[in-house]
């Protein structure tokens, strides 16, 4: 069944949840087996990003997170390699909760994808009844999916260059963004710094910069979780995720790895 017959709106889940006092957490999958998924489910998360810009996973990958996401109550949403109509379009098709577009640097590129994520008469996004997103339902059933697909879908740029930061606040004027991503890496190399100054001054500033420009819009922020968020450039944020996957299966592998050789070590092994 799809996720058209499944699933309350991203928007109002989200908004359940920081209502009671709860900031949504997520992770992001780059490990292909949608058993990370369920796994991660099985732990709390709230949700999954499928992360398809930096590994090479596509919209056929996306959907077996998107059912084991489904299984587990969680939301899932997709970083896309690119902002291209075609791309946007497919991964919206195996039903993401919401697309993440990378490197967004003008109000106009967002614009754009917003469109193309939209159904007529607000967008161009083509018709799918036939897809897992539309629960493989009957034409007769089309208007009513194509009225919860807009409600549902939330389309998020990154903010993550010297450029969108200079552009921030006309990126978040664009109607129909569901929330904002600041990405603190990324904004660090562009300005000369390395991914170790993440905290300096002027990444902090930025962020302040984004939170305000969200924030004036209504906008929930998403940043990258670091520990000791206080002190760091998530301080505030509405809408945390770890990276990566992997992190946490090499994090327990070195542990139990550790505690093994330690004992050894003990007993003069």
């Amino acid at each position: 069944m799809g996720t058209y017959k499944v699933s309350i709106p991203a928007r109002d889940r989200l908004s359940a949840l920081i209502r009671e006092g709860v900031r949504p957490t997520g992770v992001f999958a780059t490990l292909f087996d949608p058993a990370v998924t369920d796994i991660l489910g099985s732990v709390g998360f709230h949700f999954v990003i499928v992360d398809s810009e930096h590994t090479p996973m596509e919209p056929r990958d996306a959907l077996g997170h998107v059912r084991a996401a489904t299984s587990r109550g969680m939301l899932a949403f997709a970083r896309l390699p690119d902002s291209l109509p075609t791309t946007i379009r497919r991964y919206m098709d195996v039903g993401v909760d919401g697309i993440i577009l990378p490197h967004v640097e003008t109000a106009e590129q967002m614009a754009a994808a917003v469109s193309v994520s939209r159904f007529s008469p607000e967008g161009s996004r083509g018709s799918g009844p036939g897809s897992y997103m539309a629960g493989y339902s009957p034409v007769p059933e089309w208007e009513d999916i194509k009225a919860w697909a807009t409600r549902n879908t939330m389309v998020i740029p990154q903010i993550e260059s010297r450029k969108g930061l200079e552009n921030v606040e006309q990126i978040c004027a664009v109607n129909g963004v569901g929330a904002v991503i600041f990405g603190p890496g990324d904004l660090a190399q562009d300005l000369g710094l390395s991914l170790m100054e993440m905290n300096a001054p002027v990444i902090r500033e930025a962020w302040e910069r984004t939170k305000a420009a969200a924030a004036a819009h209504g906008l929930w922020t998403m940043t990258p979780w670091v520990h000791g968020g206080k002190q760091t450039p998530n301080a505030g944020a509405d809408i945390v995720f770890h990276h990566y996957d992997v992190y946490f299966m090499r994090e327990a592998a070195q542990s139990a790895f550790d505690e093994c050789m330690a004992e050894t070590r003990e007993k003069g092994m």
